[in-house]
């Protein structure tokens, strides 16, 4: 369906614009190695990869995304993106998981691909929002 669809694009265009905003802003907390640039380079095509499925071939959304979600938990389990000590890896973990958990688990119970895509999308967010990043965003705007 639409909703679904529209959903994952929003989701992802919010979390670039906040990711991105976020390293603008904390220059040095970034450990760039070569654990960074392989998931960060993973992590990309796997958001590109949805967001074009979520265009052309939504049947197949649901599999991106469970790659999306799957990279993710690997990344942050191998501690990839770690910005700081206080940098919340095993929520971020837990998020990445159980959204993943939400698609595969739906599936194999019944319920809808538009419900599971929707449910797995909006938990990522919000956990994402209020979990990992509230106190990022109430700072964003003071330091750019």
């Amino acid at each position: 369906g639409f909703f679904p669809r529209l959903l994952v694009l929003l989701f992802f265009s919010l979390y670039l614009t906040v990711c991105w905003l976020q390293l603008k802003i904390t220059p040095g907390n970034q450990e760039i190695c070569y654990k960074y640039w392989f998931f960060e380079f993973a992590h990309l095509i796997a958001l590109t990869v949805s967001a074009i499925i979520a265009q052309i071939q939504p049947t197949y959304l649901e599999y991106g995304l469970m790659v999306f979600f799957g990279v993710n938990s690997v990344g942050h389990f191998l501690k990839a993106w770690k910005l700081s000590e206080k940098y919340p890896v095993k929520r971020l973990i837990g998020l990445n998981i159980l959204s993943l958990a939400i698609l595969l688990f739906g599936n194999l119970i019944g319920i809808s691909v538009e419900i599971r895509i929707s449910a797995s999308v909006i938990s990522a967010f919000l956990l994402w929002v209020f979990v990992a990043r509230w106190q990022t965003l109430a700072t964003i705007e003071d330091k750019l």
